[in-house]
């Protein structure tokens, strides 16, 4: 099963409508509906969501099985590789720009 499908479950057991969810966690439906449809979203959305679900957070993976939640080393190999193949894109290495990632996990490049 999906994260995007746990939390639909959820959210349909307890017979709460989207927008009712996105008013308790205090995020937009829009949100909502993009998680649902399996997109990535920031931790601090996950953790107002499973707070709204009325989960603590010792049941974050009640809500987010098998999410992005784990240790930083587990995803160190993924975030290199995204790295590696900006870093490789010719209009980024003609004009020596330097490819990361901003603080809400974007890939950005400064120029």
């Amino acid at each position: 099963m999906k994260p995007a499908d746990n939390v639909r479950k959820i959210r349909e057991e307890r017979l709460i409508s989207k927008m009712e969810l996105a008013r308790l966690a205090g995020i937009s439906a829009a949100t909502i509906d993009r998680i649902e449809r399996s997109e990535i979203c920031r931790m601090e959305t996950k953790r107002k969501i499973i707070f709204a679900l009325g989960f603590t957070l010792s049941e974050k993976n009640m809500v987010f099985p098998n999410s992005l939640m784990a240790p930083i080393h587990d995803r160190i190999p993924v975030i290199l590789h995204l790295t590696e193949d900006v870093a490789k894109e010719p209009e980024i290495q003609q004009k020596g720009d330097q490819a990361g990632f901003d603080n809400r996990g974007r890939i950005a490049v400064s120029r």
